[in-house]
C-alpha cells in the first residue's frame, strides 16, 4: 500500500560477515532464556546477570566497548525507559491485590455465571473482560494459573468443552499485553522506540484485533483447535488464515486497491465468514473475497486506461 521497495543488494549486509563479527552479542539473550527456563531463576536475578553478561561481551570489541561515561548514560537510559512499564505494572498489581485481599477472586467464577443470567454469549463477553483485567502486567504462566482457577470453570459449567474454555480464557489473558489502557508490551515497545505509549498501545491493539475474534470462533468450532478429522482441521486452518488476511485488509483499508467504508464492512463480513470455517460460510466468504478483489482490479485497470 505504501509502495515500499526492497533494499538494493549493495545495501544489504552479508549475513556471514554479520554473524562472524557479532555472534557473541547474542550471548546475553541466550543466557537470559537459560537462566529462566533451565535454572528456574527469578526474573530479577536472571535480568541482573544478563546485564552483567551484556557489559562483558560489549568489552570484547573496541567499537562496542563501554567507557565510564557511556556506561552511566546506558544505565540512565535503561532506568528512564523502564519507568512507564514499572508504573503500569504497579497499577495492575494493585488491581490483582484487591481481588486477592477481598476474596473476590475466589468467588469470581460464580459471579460471572450470576452476572451472565445463564446467557452463554454474555458469559463469553464477561470472561473476555475478566481475562483482560486479570492478565494485566503478568507473565504468561501466572496469567494461565489465575484464569484456569477463576475463569475457566465458569465456562465449563455452561457446557463449554474444557480445552476450549481454558484456551479462551488464556487467549484474552495474553492479549491484555496489547490491550489499552494497560498494554504492558506496548508500553515496553514505546520505551524502546521513544514513541508515545498510548499511541503504540492503540496501534498494537488495532494490528492484533483479529485475536479478539478467533477465541469466539474456536469455542463454537473445535476444529480450529485441531480437534476433529484431519481434513476438517486442515480446511479450518486454511480458511481461517485467509480470513485473517481479510481482517488485515479491513484494518489497513487496502486489498487490490484502497477500500472505502462500505468495502471495509464487506471485507469484515468476509473475514468473519471465513474464520467461522463452516462450508456455507466459507463458500460465501470466498465469493465475497473474489468479487471484491476482481472489482478492485477492474476499477484500477479502468482508471489506468482512462489516464
Amino acid at each position: 500500500r505504501a509502495n515500499i521497495k526492497i533494499l538494493p543488494a549493495e545495501d544489504i549486509p552479508n549475513w556471514k560477515e554479520v554473524l562472524g563479527k557479532g555472534f557473541y552479542l547474542a550471548l546475553p539473550v541466550i543466557l537470559l532464556v537459560f537462566f529462566l527456563a533451565a535454572l528456574n531463576w527469578s526474573p530479577l536475578r536472571s535480568g541482573l546477570w544478563s546485564i552483567v553478561a551484556l557489559i562483558a561481551v560489549a568489552m570484547v570489541r573496541k567499537e562496542t566497548r563501554f567507557t565510564p561515561q557511556t556506561l552511566m548514560q546506558a544505565m540512565a537510559s535503561g532506568a528512564m525507559g523502564c519507568l512507564s512499564v514499572a508504573i503500569i505494572c504497579a497499577i495492575a498489581g494493585v488491581i490483582i491485590g484487591v481481588l486477592n485481599l477481598t476474596g473476590l477472586g475466589i468467588k469470581f467464577s460464580q459471579l460471572l455465571v450470576t452476572l451472565s443470567f445463564g446467557i452463554k454469549p454474555l458469559l463469553l463477553v464477561l470472561t473476555m473482560v475478566a481475562g483482560l483485567v486479570l492478565g494485566m502486567g503478568m507473565t504468561a504462566t501466572s496469567v494461565y494459573i489465575i484464569l484456569a482457577v477463576l475463569v475457566a470453570p465458569a465456562l465449563i459449567s455452561m457446557g463449554v468443552e474444557p480445552m476450549a474454555a481454558h484456551l479462551f480464557a488464556f487467549y484474552f489473558g495474553i492479549l491484555s499485553a496489547i490491550t489499552p489502557p494497560v498494554a504492558v508490551a506496548s508500553f515496553a515497545a514505546a520505551s524502546i522506540t521513544k514513541t508515545p505509549p498510548t499511541q503504540v498501545g492503540n496501534q498494537g491493539w488495532l494490528i492484533g484485533s483479529a485475536g479478539f475474534i478467533i477465541p469466539y470462533m474456536f469455542l463454537y468450532n473445535p476444529t480450529l483447535l485441531m480437534q476433529g478429522a484431519p481434513f476438517d482441521v486442515a480446511h479450518s486452518i486454511v480458511t481461517a488464515c485467509v480470513g485473517i488476511y481479510c481482517m488485515a485488509s479491513v484494518i489497513e483499508g487496502w486489498l487490490a486497491g484502497p477500500l472505502n467504508k462500505a468495502q471495509r464492512v464487506i471485507m469484515l463480513a468476509t473475514a468473519l465468514l471465513l474464520i467461522d470455517s463452516g462450508l456455507i460460510t466459507d463458500v460465501a466468504g470466498v465469493a465475497l473475497l473474489a468479487g471484491m478483489y476482481f472489482y478492485q482490479k477492474s476499477r484500477g485497470k479502468a482508471a489506468s486506461d482512462a489516464a
